[in-house]
């Protein structure tokens, strides 16, 4: 099933894969379901003692209650983003050569290091980051494009009213007008379209007869605050995550694909800047677009609201970028890399599910 080049998998044997890992990843997290449900339960009675009008505590606390429907949804959504992704780099020509190994490095960074159960309105903003990154690679056109543009920056408006530690991602609006060459007037539309969300939704929060900035300060305390404010019971910090981890053998295999997929992210990088000058136009960009995406999802990751919602969307511009590492060099290293990652990401769920049982 699996080929020495692992860029030439077929569609099908990407799917047989993808499905395996999903469904260990799936169990896994439900060995572990009721810490998360009190997590998720703890955030919808804060907000609701709170009075917060943010629609991701709603959400995450109301599935809180059905797991299976939470991890269903999830998946179904993390399915959709990894093909679309998929889908547009393959559209773009981004590599040399058609793979869709994308998929499969979406589903191992979003679901692979922590399975955000519980956190289902951090993939539906991961879902409208691809969309929105859709948006902003279709603009690079000769023509203007106020279309393309507002609707990208739209999208990305949207997504702190879902997670707040999104609203770092309106950073890459103006990114995205410089690297794919929009002028003044675009830039000027895709500023109002990020506004409208959050202005739509505060007029809301005030006509119901509350402060119009409260949704502002409540976005600001959710982006600066770790747990309990945080959606869907965040980690406080890498460090006391990452201790936690090693404590486990599960948790020493999640280390393991995290320090994995680090380094296949900085050799595909190397790997970019090196063969940079021999790329169309739009791929370039697009790689561009994507470091700059990974650099403010690292600093997401690290703030202190970080946590397992940040993954979906981290592993957007990481699931464009791995694959190049995998392209340029044709040679047993990256076929055994490949095997850890994916063998290791697997161990890591394989051994709660035995120790559950």
């Amino acid at each position: 099933m699996m080929q020495t080049d692992v860029t030439m998998q077929s569609f099908g044997a990407t799917i047989v894969q993808f499905l395996l890992l999903a469904a260990l990843f799936w169990a896994s997290s439900l060995c572990g379901i009721a810490g998360t449900a009190g997590d998720a339960a703890m955030s919808l009675t804060y907000a609701a003692e709170e009075g917060s009008f943010l629609p991701g505590f709603y959400i995450n606390g109301a599935l809180s209650h059905y797991p299976a429907a939470a991890g269903a949804l999830t998946l179904l959504l993390i399915f959709v983003n990894a093909f679309l992704i998929t889908k547009t780099v393959s559209r773009n020509l981004v590599y040399a050569t058609r793979t869709y190994l994308p998929a499969i490095f979406y589903l191992l960074v979003a679901c692979g290091i922590c399975f955000p159960v519980y956190d289902l309105s951090a993939v539906v903003a991961a879902w409208l980051l691809v969309q929105a990154s859709i948006a902003f690679i279709s603009s690079f056109v000769r023509s203007d494009s106020f279309g393309s543009t507002f609707k990208g920056a739209f999208f990305i408006g949207i997504t702190p009213l879902l997670d707040p530690p999104n609203a770092i991602y309106l950073l890459m609006i103006p990114a995205a007008m410089a690297i794919f060459r929009r002028g003044g007037r675009e830039t000027f539309v895709a500023l109002i379209g990020s506004l409208l969300p959050a202005l739509f939704t505060a007029y809301i929060w005030w006509a119901c007869g509350n402060e119009f900035t409260g949704l502002f300060v409540d976005i600001w305390r959710e982006f600066t605050a770790g747990f309990p404010q945080s959606i869907g019971g965040r980690a406080a910090g890498l460090s006391g995550a990452a201790a936690a981890l090693a404590s486990t053998p599960a948790g020493i295999a999640r280390l393991l694909t995290t320090g994995l997929l680090a380094v296949t992210l900085i050799m595909s990088a190397v790997g970019f800047f090196t063969m940079s000058s021999d790329m169309r136009t739009r791929a370039y960009k697009i790689h561009i677009y994507a470091i700059w995406f990974l650099l403010l999802a690292v600093i997401s990751l690290a703030l202190p609201s970080g946590g397992s919602g940040n993954f979906p969307v981290l592993a957007i511009p990481a699931a464009i970028l791995a694959p190049v590492f995998f392209v340029k060099h044709r040679s047993p290293v990256p076929t055994i890399l490949y095997i850890l990652l994916v063998a290791s990401a697997a161990a890591a769920s394989i051994i709660p599910i035995i120790t559950y049982l």
